[in-house]
């Protein structure tokens, strides 16, 4: 393999050419201080992760039953616009199936219509559809039981 390659991928090349924050390192160096200036930076990270682990586990154990209740809120609250939803798309299904039977009722009158088109009504039926749609006509009289006029 080419020596000139292997150079490239030397801890002080990398670091040169990639600095690595608060870690400070010149040509001339060795690379033990280099070494130890990136163990002390992972041992802060370290601590650090550590402290804000200690920290989120503080605060979760204190505020649990607050968060608690945001959740059984938010849980309620999603139930019922669900049951909003629920029932909004069944009034709109119970007005189309209206609709939907309506207009089958409408085309299939239609559609007798037009087979009965050139059918003459017989003198009967012409009296009941006469009889039919005769108005009401109500006598403002009071009548007994017997059926006598008062």
């Amino acid at each position: 393999v080419n020596q000139k390659n292997w150079q490239k991928l030397s801890i002080e090349n990398l670091v040169y050419w990639r600095p690595v924050k608060h870690i400070s390192w010149t040509y001339g160096q060795s690379v033990e201080s280099l070494q130890k200036g990136i163990d002390d930076r992972m041992d802060r990270l370290w601590n650090n992760i550590e402290i804000e682990s200690k920290i989120r586990r503080i605060s979760t154990s204190s505020s649990s039953k607050h968060d608690e209740e945001e959740r059984d809120y938010v849980t309620e609250n999603k139930l019922y616009l669900k049951g909003i939803r629920d029932r909004t798309n069944k009034a709109e299904s119970e007005a189309l199936e209206r609709f939907m039977y309506k207009d089958k009722c409408d085309e299939k009158q239609h559609w007798i219509d037009y087979q009965n088109r050139s059918r003459k009504k017989s003198p009967q039926e012409l009296a009941v559809e006469e009889l039919l749609t005769m108005p009401f006509q109500f006598d403002g009289r009071k009548r007994s039981s017997a059926g006598k006029v008062h």
